[in-house]
């Protein structure tokens, strides 16, 4: 599964669109839910895909100096690397997330 490509942007206050013009989201108000609630939502859906990107890009750049780090063979540099960059499970069940690996469709 592929998104639309970015960058998306926000259209009016509860809009996001493609590049091309394409909708992709329009965020309402919920029950109880304030404006600028709904707004923040709308921004954080326009970024989605400047997100995954860094994530993605963060993601292989930290494998990588872990993996260098490993190669000296030096414990202390590996240690500092893990404990700097730390379990990076969760960047991947992030971007796992968004491009809806290891999920059955629904």
């Amino acid at each position: 599964m592929k998104h639309t490509p970015g960058p998306w942007e926000v259209i009016g206050a509860l809009s996001v669109q493609s590049k091309a013009g394409f909708q992709i989201a329009r965020t309402t108000l919920a029950y109880q839910e304030h404006e600028e609630t709904a707004e923040a939502n709308t921004l954080l859906i326009a970024a989605a895909p400047d997100l995954l990107e860094a994530c993605e890009g963060m993601n292989k750049r930290i494998v990588m100096a872990l993996n260098a780090a490993r190669r000296t063979c030096n414990p202390q540099i590996v240690n500092f690397m893990r404990e700097w960059f730390g379990d990076t499970a969760w960047m991947d069940r992030a971007i796992d997330k968004a491009r809806r690996e290891g999920r059955e469709r629904e």
